[in-house]
């Protein structure tokens, strides 16, 4: 009898502790997730480059695309850190250069158009209304879940979702900064993110024993590439010239005034 209360008190234990630390990373990737949309909308607003010369130059810097592609780098420097100092090796087999054009590259092309979508968004809307269409996730995953897998869901699932939309609906009807091409960008990236979710579902439950840090490892050096060519593509090469005028590297060579498309930001 008391093998079985200290087992049923260190069960008990654990089962506590296991919880509050999955609060702890759900509060955690709340937090970060609404301080990331703040920033980057900081960033469009008010975010300068500037070079110490006589006068002293600068220049705005609103490049969403460029600005995903250093997400992407900054995510793979910290999974490496994560990965290989603390806890000393990816989990599971490394993958194949096949399979990762196989299983990682068509996730990793969704990711960085979602994370890229959602940037362009709040070049023209707030991360609050942002954060608002984001909440149509649930009712979006749960579809595309029902179409791409046959999955079937229980009653209380249905009827969570007029409470989230109908309310969403509401809120979108009275924003004052409405904008239609930043909904549109936000809204897409709801949808790419919900089909993110499915895709990297059957990855972390699939049989290569693969946790998120280590997928997001694998996943980041090819959506930073992906997003590299089209920022080049539709950004030029302005935004590197910049990054690299206010870090010194080219201090002595002239930035080139290349005109920038009309600015269409949000008040």
């Amino acid at each position: 009898n008391g093998e079985s209360s200290e087992r049923g008190m260190s069960g008990g234990g654990n089962a506590s502790h296991g919880l509050l630390e999955t609060a702890a990373v759900v509060l955690a990737w709340f937090v970060l997730n609404i301080a990331m949309g703040s920033s980057t909308k900081w960033i469009f607003l008010y975010g300068e480059i500037c070079v110490e010369s006589v006068p002293r130059e600068c220049r705005a810097f609103k490049f969403p695309l460029t600005i995903t592609v250093i997400h992407m780098v900054f995510s793979w420097g910290m999974c490496w850190i994560q990965l290989y100092h603390f806890r000393g090796r990816p989990k599971g087999s490394g993958l194949t250069l096949a399979q990762q054009l196989e299983k990682v590259v068509p996730l990793s092309i969704c990711f960085s158009l979602s994370v890229a979508m959602g940037n362009l968004s709040l070049k023209y809307i707030y991360p609050s209304f942002n954060q608002m269409l984001g909440a149509m996730s649930p009712l979006i995953t749960v579809a595309l879940a029902l179409v791409m897998q046959r999955k079937r869901y229980n009653w209380w699932t249905w009827m969570s979702m007029p409470v989230i939309c109908g309310g969403l609906a509401l809120c979108s009807a009275e924003e004052v900064n409405f904008n239609f091409l930043g909904t549109v960008y936000a809204t897409g990236a709801t949808v790419l993110r919900a089909l993110k979710s499915i895709m990297q579902g059957r990855l972390l439950q699939g049989g290569d024993k693969m946790d998120s840090v280590t997928l997001l490892f694998y996943m980041a050096p090819w959506a930073a590439g992906f997003l590299g060519i089209l920022a080049v593509a539709s950004e030029g090469l302005e935004p590197q010239m910049q990054l690299l005028r206010g870090l010194g590297v080219m201090s002595l060579a002239p930035l080139p005034d290349i005109p920038l498309a009309p600015d269409r930001t949000a008040p």
